[in-house]
């Protein structure tokens, strides 16, 4: 990418991060809410030694929703929802920024450009991540004071106790956040190369989304797994267990399928998020930088009029300034000229 030349495409590239960030967190929203309630499955059957099977996934839901009410599938998510928009935001915005300064951009840079977008928004945001694990396995309706509660029993043992599990969380984050950043940005150099042209169609971004999704959390799921396991267990008593120790349990209470217990609804939930969040963020910022042209097309348009105007050329606007949003501007002065005189007539 070329150094900016102008001061409007300065002005955009520093306003660039700030476009990131609102529609990464936006984008982020949106995805984990539709998915919300296989999250929720999920993370019920990853804190347990109960077996799990897709078979089990519509008898679990009814049972939810007999017991809780509907809404209950959602428990937890307005906490996500605070928690979403800075991580999303967060990521993208850093991942974007990493891209223009680690031009030009390799298979090996992208990668770690997305891990630490990654550690970077998993550490700014985790005690809301941690709060919202909890109040995914408590059974019975949530409430606000339910989260103030469980804020103060986790700090009753020392502020450390927010950021419980955290290390498995990095583990899996950073090669989790880079492969799917970076099999993102392959897949559609793959899909640009094929079309012969920059621009790449919304199926082949949500497919582009999904795969990428695919392959990132199945890499990195055992890790999933255990710190779900520290998020919930021990965290109010004060029992502490290392990353190996949590792992170890799992292993001896199920063996090698428990560190992969709810893959397979992953597969479903993971595919899906990432499609609509990669596919979000590029509509959300897309439509932010016509907003932005928008404005700054009417600005100069505005400051030229005023300058022709300054040296004399008012009646010849017109003619001289030839963009649309600009002669718009120019009948719009003229026209609030000519109510000025009318007024200076009537008063005579």
């Amino acid at each position: 990418m070329g150094v900016p030349t102008t001061a409007s495409s300065s002005s955009r590239s520093r306003r660039s991060p700030l476009k990131s960030l609102i529609s990464g967190g936006l984008a982020g929203m949106l995805a984990k809410t539709i998915v919300a309630p296989l999250d929720r499955i999920k993370i019920m059957y990853q804190v347990t030694s109960r077996p799990f099977s897709l078979l089990h996934l519509p008898s679990t839901i009814s049972q939810i929703i007999r017991l809780e009410g509907p809404l209950a599938l959602w428990k937890g998510n307005s906490v996500m929802m605070f928690r979403v928009f800075p991580y999303a935001g967060v990521q993208f915005m850093v991942f974007d920024s990493l891209k223009l300064y680690l031009q030009p951009l390799t298979p090996e840079k992208t990668l770690i450009a997305g891990s630490t977008a990654g550690a970077v928004s998993t550490v700014c945001t985790y005690p809301l991540d941690l709060c919202r694990a909890r109040l995914a396995v408590v059974k019975g309706k949530s409430t606000a004071g339910d989260f103030r509660v469980m804020i103060l029993k986790i700090m009753e043992n020392g502020y450390g106790q927010l950021y419980r599990g955290i290390t498995p969380t990095l583990v899996g984050m950073v090669p989790y956040a880079g492969l799917a950043f970076s099999t993102n940005e392959f897949l559609r150099g793959v899909c640009r190369k094929v079309n012969g042209k920059e621009e790449i169609s919304t199926w082949q971004k949500l497919q582009c989304g999904g795969v990428s999704g695919l392959i990132a959390q199945s890499a990195v799921y055992p890790m999933d797994v255990t710190r779900r396991r520290m998020q919930t267990s021990g965290g109010f008593e004060g029992v502490k267990k290392t990353v190996w120790e949590t792992m170890k349990t799992v292993y001896e209470e199920q063996g090698l399928r428990g560190l992969y217990k709810g893959l397979t609804l992953n597969w479903f939930k993971g595919p899906i998020a990432f499609s609509i969040s990669f596919t979000t963020f590029d509509f959300i910022k897309m439509r932010l930088d016509e907003f932005e042209a928008r404005q700054e097309d009417e600005k100069s348009g505005i400051e030229r009029i005023e300058e022709l105007e300054e040296l004399g050329g008012g009646e010849t606007d017109e003619t001289i300034v030839a963009a649309p949003t600009k002669r718009m501007m120019t009948s719009k002065r003229k026209s609030s000229k000519r109510d000025k005189q009318r007024r200076k007539d009537s008063n005579r």
